[in-house]
């Protein structure tokens, strides 16, 4: 398996604007099927939980134990600080 830049990449731009754009769905008062619907159907389905799951997943079933942790660990803070950076915005 090679490293997975490119779902890191699309997981970190998911992140910051689901981030970025709940704080505009709250500041208009939106009702919570529009915010659910923004936030979670249109940006969840953006971003690749599922193929980072497996490609960690693999490369732990591949006894790549390092590359899986580091993986695990860049991408999980990578994409919370990715989130609290678009959510931080104040436009």
């Amino acid at each position: 398996i090679s490293y997975p830049i490119h779902t890191i990449i699309v997981n970190i731009i998911g992140c910051f604007f689901i981030g970025f754009i709940a704080t505009q769905v709250l500041k208009f008062n939106n009702p919570d099927n529009v915010r659910l619907f923004v936030i979670m159907g249109v940006l969840g389905g953006f971003t690749t939980f599922s193929s980072y799951s497996f490609e960690v997943m693999q490369m732990f079933k591949n006894r790549m134990f390092a590359q899986a942790l580091l993986y695990f660990l860049g991408s999980n803070t990578l994409c919370i600080c990715a989130a609290y950076l678009g959510y931080s915005i104040k436009l």
